[in-house]
C-alpha cells in the first residue's frame, strides 16, 4: 500500500532527526576518544579499589605509565579488601616495574588487606591512616558443602572424573582426609609465596613475621609498629615524601588516571545508535552485523 504524503513527510522528518542524532553521537565520540590534554610533567594518581583481579588490559596501562616521560612520580591509592592471588601478584609486579622507573608511594584507604596489601608491597614507602585495616597476609580457598541442601531438594551427585583429586572441591561430595590434606597443602603453598614476598619487601623481625603469619588484620598504627607500613599520615604526607626523599617538584599537579576498562568510540557509538533506532521503531540488524 503506497504511503500518503503525510506519512512520507513524517518518515522523512524522523530520518532527518535520526541523522542529526548520529552526527552528534559521532562528534561526541570523536571528542571523547581524543587524548586528554596533560601538562608536560605531573604526578599520576592511580586508584586501586574493589576486588583485585588479573587483567591483561590493566597490565598494558601500567606498562604505559611506567614508560611515560611526562609522569614524574606515581601515587597508588589502595582501598581494597583483597582479590585473587594471581591478580594481586600481577599488579604487584607491574607496580614494581613502575617503581624501577620513577618514585612510587602507596597511600592506603579504609582497607588494604590480603591482595590489597600484596599490591602495596610494590612501594618502598607505604602510608596509611592510623585506623586503616591492613595485613591479612594469607590465602583462603572458599568452598561450600551443599550436601544438606541437595538432599532436601532431591539432588544427588553423579560425576565422572579423570583423577582422584579432580572432584575435591565439589560442593556435593564429602571430601576424604586425603583430599582435605591436598587442598590444605595447596593453600599453604600459596601462603608461602605471600609470606616470602613480605620477607623480601619489608624489614620485619622474625617475631613480627610470625605474628602476621596467622593472616590477622591489624590497624594502621599497629602495622607501623611491626613494620608492615612505613608512615601514618594522609595525602600531604605522600607529597612530602615525594618532595623530600625523591626530590619531586611539589608544584607538579596530581592528576588521577583511570584504570577502568574504557569503552572505545565505536562501541559507544553503536550502543547509542541502537538506543536511538529502538526509539524510532527501526531495526538494529544492520548495525549489529558490522560491529
Amino acid at each position: 500500500m503506497p504511503f500518503t504524503r503525510m506519512e512520507l513527510k513524517v518518515s522523512r522528518g524522523r530520518w532527518r532527526l535520526f541523522a542529526l542524532f548520529l552526527f552528534i553521537i559521532l562528534l561526541l565520540s570523536s571528542l571523547n576518544g581524543a587524548p586528554d590534554a596533560k601538562p608536560k610533567a605531573y604526578v599520576a594518581r592511580l586508584d586501586i579499589t574493589g576486588m583485585i583481579l588479573h587483567s591483561p588490559e590493566l597490565e598494558v596501562k601500567l606498562q604505559r605509565i611506567a614508560q611515560d616521560p611526562q609522569i614524574k612520580a606515581v601515587v597508588a591509592y589502595v582501598d581494597s579488601q583483597g582479590g585473587t592471588m594471581t591478580g594481586g601478584l600481577n599488579m604487584y609486579q607491574q607496580l614494581r616495574k613502575i617503581a624501577e622507573q620513577k618514585p612510587l608511594v602507596v597511600y592506603m584507604g579504609t582497607v588494604a588487606a590480603s591482595a590489597g596489601y600484596m599490591v602495596a608491597l610494590a612501594s618502598d614507602d607505604i602510608v596509611a591512616n592510623a585506623a586503616t585495616l591492613t595485613g591479612s597476609v594469607g590465602v583462603m580457598l572458599p568452598l561450600v558443602d551443599a550436601r544438606g541442601l541437595a538432599e532436601k531438594i532431591g539432588i544427588q551427585s553423579s560425576e565422572f572424573v579423570s583423577g582422584d583429586k579432580k572432584a575435591s572441591t565439589s560442593p556435593l561430595k564429602a571430601r576424604t582426609r586425603e583430599e582435605n590434606a591436598y587442598l590444605q597443602q595447596t593453600v599453604d603453598q600459596l601462603k608461602e609465596i605471600f609470606i616470602d614476598l613480605v620477607k623480601k619487601r619489608r624489614n620485619m623481625s622474625p617475631a613480627n613475621l610470625e605474628l602476621i603469619s596467622d593472616a590477622r588484620v591489624v590497624i594502621g598504627k599497629k602495622a607501623q609498629e611491626i613494620g608492615l607500613i612505613d608512615h601514618l599520615g594522609d595525602l600531604q604526607t605522600v607529597r612530602y615524601i615525594l618532595t623530600e626523599k625523591y626530590q619531586v617538584d611539589s608544584a607538579l599537579p596530581l592528576i588521577q588516571l583511570s584504570l577502568e576498562e574504557e569503552q572505545n568510540w565505536l562501541d559507544n557509538f553503536m550502543s547509542q545508535s541502537k538506543l536511538i533506532l529502538n526509539k524510532f521503531g527501526g531495526t538494529t540488524a544492520a548495525l549489529s552485523i558490522i560491529k
